[in-house]
């Protein structure tokens, strides 16, 4: 390592500190009779300025060395991030169980047509999470429309109507009043329509003007919604209604292109109508989009049912994620031909490389009631790599859901109905025994988790467990009145107990590997400024070097040059 001169600050502790050009000694102007200019001073000041730097280049060594082991940490902490990730949606939230925001909650409606050939081109169907899984009869017998109205014709669209005055416009039950257009004596027919538009957010009713023909134009208004009418007033000046043939002398439309009708629909027997063909209130969480009638004898058969396609996806995403770490995991453990360790084993040997992928694989192997990944299709390869069976996983989709979930996901169980849970914790047990006592009004005095006190903590209606013990970060909900024992048990299957293996490392914040990064970003500072430290003195220690050896060339070209002048007074000859 060649450094000298001034030493220049490293920015971050994982840069290599900043390295300089090394100075060299003046050589003395003549050559010496006695062969003096022989010595090599530079080779002098090197040897002794390498011995001076030793613990800096050993310094130096350990800083490249962490920086090299930060970078595998950080990789490792990603991958196992993106390993969390596809977990969570596998496992959804702690509240999973009450928010429904696993993927065993999300929801897909399938559609069969009984003498509809194309069941979708009638109707679209789509479930929230945790609706209710079952299967309705649908028969569409009339879909919701929306008014449309016509003008009497006109030579074009482009002409000044000479027509003044001012009319309201509105939808039939429509919240607040009707909106006001003014009519000018200059406006065309298109200008009219432009009117109509430029305030159709306030009306609920939009104008075209459609060219029936070369010497024929009509002015066309819409109701922006189903099921409503129209409802034009005039308000001052002309009836402009009137004057346009969109209304009839005796009142209303004269010219209705399409009544405005509500949609009505058989669901499992019982019909209902809606002002609209978007229905989204008369099944809880499935919302039905009508598009056209199913036809006398008909129906569609609507199956709410569990997303197999996403679960699927969910399960090969899991994979994919586990055998990129997994990639990672059998880098860190080579070793080169020779025995020694691979030079990209950055973490071979280190501890918490070992436990992480101890607990993954303890996490992998959970079996619950005697199943395991292998219901799933799920085994390793011989570089215990995952790989899938495509046709048990489908089988097991289709036929075994309920195990599916139970193998994957977290599950809780209550014998009061009065206790269940909210959220739940990264170590939760697999049962707990809790003892409620209330005032007889439903207000909780005490609990004892297992016959111990100050376990949780009451909130309310709310059961929290207490921070540093084996509850943190589980919640329960009390509805009962008066005192009331509950059993509680709850399964961890592979995806929730992986989450809380990885989770314990990868986590951006108070996770193991963002704890050592940190560690070992703080130690390389403290060594970075500790070398350019030593490496400062290097370099004055050079300088002095360089000093002391240039006084020693002149004292030495000095003695020379008397002992040369002495010579030749004295004549004697080398």
């Amino acid at each position: 390592m060649n450094v000298g001169g001034t030493a220049s600050t490293a920015n971050t502790a994982t840069q290599s500190p900043a390295k300089t050009t090394p100075q060299s000694v003046p050589q003395p102007s003549s050559k010496s009779a006695n062969g003096s200019d022989s010595v090599d001073w530079n080779a002098l000041v090197e040897a002794s300025v390498a011995q001076k730097k030793a613990p800096a280049v050993r310094l130096d060594l350990k800083i490249k060395e962490n920086t090299t082991e930060i970078k595998a940490y950080q990789k490792m902490q990603g991958l196992m991030q993106n390993l969390a990730s596809s977990l969570k949606s596998i496992r959804g939230s702690d509240s999973s169980l009450t928010r429904n925001d696993d993927i065993f909650s999300k929801r897909q409606a399938y559609l069969t047509g009984r003498g509809v050939t194309n069941p979708q081109s009638n109707v679209v169907v789509t479930a929230t999470n945790g609706a209710d899984v079952r299967t309705y009869d649908l028969k569409i017998l009339k879909v919701a429309t929306a008014q449309k109205v016509a003008s009497q014709s006109f030579p074009d669209s482009k002409t000044d109507l000479n027509l003044e005055g001012s009319f309201s416009l509105k939808l039939d039950g429509a919240a607040g009043a009707a909106t006001t257009i003014d009519i000018k004596k200059d406006m065309s027919l298109a200008e009219i329509a432009e009117a109509i538009n430029a305030k159709k957010a306030g009306t609920g009713v939009s104008a075209a003007v459609v060219k029936v023909s070369e010497t024929e134009s009509k002015l066309i208004l819409n109701a922006d919604k189903t099921g409503k009418n129209i409802l034009m007033t005039p308000v001052a000046g002309a009836n402009i209604g009137q004057s346009l043939g969109l209304v009839a002398p005796g009142g209303g439309f004269a010219n209705q292109l399409q009544a405005a009708t509500d949609a009505l629909i058989e669901l499992d027997g019982v019909q209902a109508s809606r002002d609209s063909n978007v229905i989204d209130d008369l099944v809880k969480g499935v919302t039905f989009s009508l598009y056209k009638e199913t036809g006398a004898g008909n129906s569609v058969s609507v199956e709410v049912a569990q997303s197999l396609n996403d679960i699927n996806t969910a399960i090969k995403g899991l994979v994919d994620s586990y055998n990129a770490y997994r990639t990672f995991a059998i880098s860190q453990q080579q070793v080169a031909t020779g025995g020694q360790v691979s030079a990209d084993a950055a973490l071979f040997g280190e501890s918490i490389l070992r436990n992480a992928n101890a607990g993954i694989a303890g996490a992998l192997s959970t079996t619950i009631n005697t199943e395991s990944m292998a219901l799933l299709g799920l085994s390793y390869d011989p570089n215990n790599m995952l790989q899938i069976d495509a046709t048990k996983l489908n089988d097991a989709l289709i036929n075994r859901l309920p195990d599916v979930e139970k193998i994957l996901g977290f599950q809780a169980s209550s014998s009061s109905a009065d206790v269940g849970l909210l959220t739940r914790g990264a170590n939760m047990p697999a049962s707990l025994s809790l003892d409620i006592k209330t005032d007889g009004n439903g207000k909780i005095t005490s609990v004892l988790a297992d016959g111990k006190a100050d376990q949780f903590v009451v909130s309310g209606q709310r059961i929290v467990g207490a921070e540093g013990t084996a509850y943190a970060g589980m919640t329960l909900v009390f509805t009962g009145k008066t005192d009331t024992t509950a059993n509680l048990s709850f399964s961890s299957g592979i995806a929730e107990r992986l989450y809380q293996s990885v989770t314990q490392y990868s986590d951006p914040q108070n996770g193991l590997i963002q704890k050592v990064v940190t560690e070992m970003t703080a130690e390389n500072e403290g060594h970075t400024k500790r070398y350019n430290r030593m490496m400062s003195d290097v370099n004055q220690f050079r300088t002095r070097l360089i000093k002391l050896f240039s006084e020693y060339q002149k004292e030495i070209v000095r003695a020379e040059s008397d002992l040369n002048y002495l010579k030749a007074i004295l004549g004697i000859k080398d």
